[in-house]
Order: C-alpha cells, then structure tokens, then sequence
C-alpha cells in the first residue's frame, strides 16, 4: 500500500504541475543518473489512508525526531539547518513534483535501506529501465528516532501514461462543472431578495466538488472563496464572511479583494482594530476605492470611540441595497463633503433629488391608497 499511495501521488502532482512522468524520467535519469521519485509519510497508517506529507513537512519531522538534533522537538526549526537538509535530501531541484514529490539519487536512499535487507528495493533501484521504466520510492517514517521505512518498486511507464491521461480527463471535467456552478452562483447574487442564499450554497457545492477532486486550484478556490464571502457578508452572516475571506487570504496574502472583505466583516463583529489593519492594506493596494476608503474611516471613528464598536455591529447602509442603499449615501455625501451652510444647503438638495426619483413609486402607492378610500366611503354611503 506505501508504494500504491506514492504512485497515485506522483500521478496527482505531475498533472498538477501539467508535467508528463514519460518525459520527466528519463530526463532526471541522463541529468542526475539513477533514482526515484520519492513521495513521504508521517506513518505506514498514513500511507495506507493516501495522507502524504509535503516535503517541507516531512523535513522538518525527521529533523526534530532525530536523536541528534540539540534544540526543542516541538519548536521551530531554524531556517539554516532546514537548508542544509534540503541540500542533503532535495538535490535534484528539475525532478520535484509540486510540494510532495522529489526525485533522489540511489546513494541516498541505498544508505536508508537496512543492512542485509530490502533486497527487493535494491534489485528495483539498481537494475530498471530508464527509458520503459520508472522507479518509485515511499518512505514512512518508523518508531525509533532515526528509522525511516524505505520501499521502491519500478513501475512500466506506459501505466503512468495511461493514469495521467486518465486524471487528465477527470480534472477536466470537474473544472468544467465548478466553472458552471460559478456561473450560476454568480448570476444568483444579482438577485439581492432571494438569490443570495441560492449563491451561497452554488458556490458552497463547486468548493465540496473543487476540494474532493484534490484538483488543488488555487485561483478557482480563491474565486469560489471571496464571492464566498460576498454571499455570506450579504446575508449579513459575518462571522461566515470573515472566515472565508480568511481562507482566501491563505491562498492569496496580497488580494486586496480578500483584505477588504475581512475587514468588513471583522468591522461587523466588532474587532474594529483588526479591521482598520485589514482595510489599511487593502487601500495601500488600491488606493482609488471608494468603498475601501469608507469602511477605512469607519474603522478608525471606531477605534478612536471603542464604547460605540460593541453597539454597531451592522451599519444600516449594509443593511440596505438598491436604490435605498443609493438614496442613504447620497444624503450622507454632505456631511462628507461640505462644511456649514453649504452643508445645509447640499442636503436640502440632496433630499429634493431622492424625493423626485422615489416620486413614481410614491404617487403609485398614494393612488392605491386613495382608490382604497373611494371605495370604502362608496361602501359606508351604501
């Protein structure tokens, strides 16, 4: 199963990579001589579940489980020391696969073979084919302190090519299917009455699609994630909003998208220095919003005024939309704009402006009105 889990993972991370096995091996084989591609586990129950570690990971605990290592094992390790084990273990920079596959030369992984034993692993590493064949290494780490379960098997490259096309289709349909249920989610958020909960769990489903394809897209995930984050900021679910706007962030630390909507939301629950720092960087990127710039005000009048945060978690105007959402600012631009008498000035003209556009739909509801009593009075005469 540790040689299963690895080949399925070097398929995963070749397609991710939009790399072809048939051509990476003979190529690292004339480049670095012979090898395998190795993929690591934290234990052989992992490698029986598929759960796989990245390189990174995988580093760093064998260097904290080594009973050389002088420092804390729960600490960090320090960044010259993961250097030089990159330098050790990752020395055949063109053979990585992504973040969890490497290729690694037979002296190394002969060193980690027991004495006397692994006779299977050897025959593999030192007799295959380079050129029909590929080798493929899974390494678990075992119970002592410097014990590394090693296992390598060669695999005909023809499987490789039929698995890797298969995956290519696979991939290919599911992004043809998230990309649909964007569309959808999408188009339902223009409805701001009752499509925004439909939005919500169209875009919820293409992530559960996205995710349990393994696809690892971070672009379509971090478009999935902020419009996400719009639905749920919409509904007014804040706490939702804010986490998801978190997530995108992971994906994409500098998407001012994603810095803007987190300090929206942590605005809503609250948290008004936290947002100011979210909304600040958001308006450094890109200075030119508008949006950006009031909600930056507004965390700042908060964090100047902390006794007000606790009792504005949602400002009306993000309680409102359409035309009433239009109408609001408009009659807030005086109070931005013009000081003393012009601003008296400005908001009676402001107010004149919103009467006049909200007028047809007043004169409508007054005629109802009026035809209601008509008919009631023509009711009580007879």
């Amino acid at each position: 199963h540790v040689v299963r889990a690895a080949c399925r993972e070097v398929v995963l991370e070749a397609e991710r990579c939009g790399k072809s096995v048939e051509e990476l091996a003979p190529l690292c084989h004339r480049k670095y001589g012979r090898g395998a591609f190795s993929v690591h586990f934290a234990s052989l129950a992992d490698a029986a579940a598929g759960r796989c570690l990245p390189v990174e990971a995988w580093l760093q605990s064998n260097l904290r489980r080594s009973a050389g290592y002088p420092l804390a094992a729960d600490g960090p390790v320090p960044e010259r020391v993961l250097e030089a084990a990159r330098a050790f273990c990752c020395g055949c920079p063109d053979g990585n696969l992504g973040k969890r596959v490497i290729y690694r030369r037979i002296d190394r992984l002969l060193e980690q073979l027991p004495v006397g034993g692994g006779a299977d692993s050897r025959d593999a590493l030192e007799s295959y084919d380079p050129y029909t064949e590929v080798c493929i290494c899974g390494e678990a780490l075992a119970g002592g302190h410097d014990d590394v379960f090693t296992v390598v098997a060669r695999v005909p490259l023809e499987v490789f090519v039929e698995r890797q096309q298969e995956q290519r289709r696979r991939w290919d349909a599911v992004r043809e299917q998230v990309a649909q249920l964007k569309t959808w989610g999408n188009n339902e958020l223009q409805d701001r009455e009752v499509g925004t909960e439909l939005a919500e769990k169209t875009y919820r489903e293409a992530l559960r699609v996205l995710l349990d394809a393994e696809l690892e897209d971070d672009q379509l995930e971090l478009a999935l994630r902020l419009n996400l984050s719009e639905a749920l900021a919409r509904l007014g679910r804040w706490e939702g909003s804010e986490a998801e706007a978190g997530r995108a962030l992971a994906l994409a630390p500098h998407s001012a998208k994603a810095r803007f909507r987190r300090g929206r939301a942590r605005l809503r629950l609250g948290r008004a220095e936290e947002a100011r720092e979210d909304l600040a960087q958001a308006a450094v990127a890109v200075p030119q919003d508008r949006w950006i710039r009031e909600e930056l005000e507004d965390a700042k009048h908060f964090v100047a005024h902390p006794v007000q945060v606790q009792s504005v978690s949602r400002p009306e105007r993000f309680a409102l939309s359409g035309p009433h959402r239009a109408s609001a600012w408009l009659l807030s631009l005086p109070g931005r704009l013009c000081p003393g008498a012009w601003r008296r000035r400005h908001s009676v003209l402001v107010a004149f402006a919103v009467a006049l556009a909200l007028w047809p739909r007043l004169r409508g509801r007054l005629g109802m009105l009026a035809r209601g009593r008509s008919s009631l009075g023509g009711a009580a005469r007879q």
